[in-house]
């Protein structure tokens, strides 16, 4: 019979205002492999933190029957649990060999032997199966062989569970065969494996005992012993919308007595006046005011994260959905998306790739089930950048900080548009703006009304967008 290793009972978690788990509870098995399904920007990260111990969070893990809320950075660093993530914590100035020798278990004030540490290193790797020197530079090596030498390490210190955060994000098409011979070695040597994604496993669903479905923040669904003909039965993937030429024909759908996008009644922060307005759907809303602070104290409502946020008092109505103060942070990025000033890299997940930068915010956005699966959206969505922003399949593989301004500026606008939001926050502290950016903005926030969303516009100039705007907010006069 197989012993429970590690346990996740009531477990939530959230950043200030954003939940990320509710309530979460599974288990696993000495020497099982476990798959995760967590919707895009939802919690993998958050998840190796906690494991790591570099989150607090409610409720109970157990690990080896025992709680240890406490212990996990020491279990972390004696090597029992070792989690795998983008970032890498080998030295760079020495062998991937004697790296491994400076690992769990080790006195960090051993004399380092580097022709002895690589040779007993080596047999490690050469047990795994891994094509990898010992006596090659860390410097001068990748994530996949960086990650290779910390489990040889982590099998030589006795680990029991490791943890992998979506290795696919950064790992090419051979690494990932490897990891998947990997991984059954380690199963074979008793090694659980709690494996995190949400664009694509890499291998076989039979590699897996169980799925776990992470969906709204808990825990909706346990599938045992899947296999590919899985896929059968899982949620169709949404179409790309259609192109940008025939959308622009369509006028917004309305239909009698449907909720505004956005309602503001009593709204009231610190440096702000009381503020009633309306966003109606496929319409734009200015808000002036003299001074940059005010608005910035504006747009400040809508962030999460903000050194202008403040107490906010007053509720919000989202597609008819009552908000109450910060309770409207947690439809961020689902409902809604703030641009200011920088959003080309502020809106951007630079370590990740084009394609995910459009792929993973989309499918949060429509809450899609089964996100793993939805091979046909990504390439459908592969096409559309090609044919919109003229972005090849190759080059939308890499990440995203290769962009220039230009082009992530494009990026977002067009990842908005098949987002769909209820409303887009616009808050520019700049009274003129480039002319590029400014025929940008037009032409793609015309599209957003054409589509139905909401548009607040917050700036000191309000020339810039009066095409658009149908209404407008005068701070100054309402204070």
């Amino acid at each position: 019979m197989k012993r429970e290793l590690l346990r996740f009972q009531d477990v939530s978690k959230s950043h200030r205002t954003q939940e990320v788990f509710r309530s979460l509870s599974f288990d696993v098995f000495a020497g099982e492999t476990v798959g995760m399904l967590i919707p895009p920007l939802s919690g993998k990260t958050t998840m190796t933190r906690i494991l790591r111990g570099e989150e607090d969070y409610a409720g109970e893990i157990y690990f080896c029957g025992r709680p240890v809320k406490k212990n996990l950075k020491a279990m972390n660093a004696s090597g029992e649990i070792l989690c795998l993530s983008r970032q890498s914590p080998l030295i760079p100035a020495l062998s991937i060999g004697e790296n491994m020798f400076l690992a769990a278990g080790r006195r960090p004030w051993r004399f380092i032997d580097g022709q002895k540490d690589n040779e007993a290193a080596q047999a490690y790797l050469d047990e795994l199966n891994l094509n990898i020197s010992a006596d090659e530079p860390v410097r001068a090596a990748d994530i996949y062989t960086r990650h290779m030498a910390q489990i040889a390490a982590a099998m030589r210190s006795g680990a029991r569970l490791l943890v992998y955060d979506d290795p696919s994000a950064y790992y090419d098409k051979e690494q990932l065969r490897s990891l998947k011979d990997v991984l059954r070695r380690l199963r074979e040597r008793g090694v659980a494996v709690l494996y995190l994604a949400s664009a694509s496993f890499p291998m076989e669903l039979s590699m897996f005992d169980r799925l776990v479905v992470i969906r709204d923040y808990r825990k909706v669904r346990t599938i045992f012993h899947p296999d590919d003909s899985l896929l059968a039965s899982m949620d169709r993937a949404p179409s790309v919308p259609e192109s940008a030429a025939a959308a622009a024909q369509k006028p917004p759908e309305r239909s009698p007595g449907v909720s505004p996008a956005l309602s503001l009644r009593g709204v009231r922060s610190e440096g702000l006046p009381e503020i009633n307005l309306v966003v109606e759907k496929g319409c734009a809303v200015g808000v002036s005011a003299r001074r940059i602070a005010t608005l910035q104290h504006f747009a400040a409502l809508f962030s999460p994260h903000s050194e202008y946020a403040q107490p906010v008092y007053g509720s919000f109505s989202v597609d008819g959905k009552i908000r109450r103060g910060s309770e409207l942070f947690g439809d961020f990025g689902v409902k809604y998306v703030v641009l200011d000033d920088t959003f080309a890299h502020d809106q951007l997940l630079t370590g990740q790739s084009i394609l995910d930068n459009v792929y993973l915010p989309v499918s949060r956005s429509r809450r899609m089930g089964m996100l793993s699966f939805n091979n046909g959206f990504r390439r459908s969505l592969q096409q559309e950048i090609e044919a919109r922003l003229g972005i090849s399949p190759e080059r939308q593989a890499l990440p995203a900080s290769v962009l220039d301004t230009n082009e992530a500026q494009e990026l977002v606008l067009f990842r908005l548009e098949l987002q769909n939001p209820a409303f887009v926050v616009y808050a520019t502290s700049y009274t003129q703006i480039d002319r590029r950016l400014q025929e940008l903005l037009l032409q793609y926030f015309r599209r957003y009304l054409r589509a139905g969303t909401g548009l607040l516009i917050a700036a000191p100039n309000l020339e810039l967008f009066s095409p658009l705007i149908s209404s407008s907010c005068d701070l100054d006069a309402a204070g």
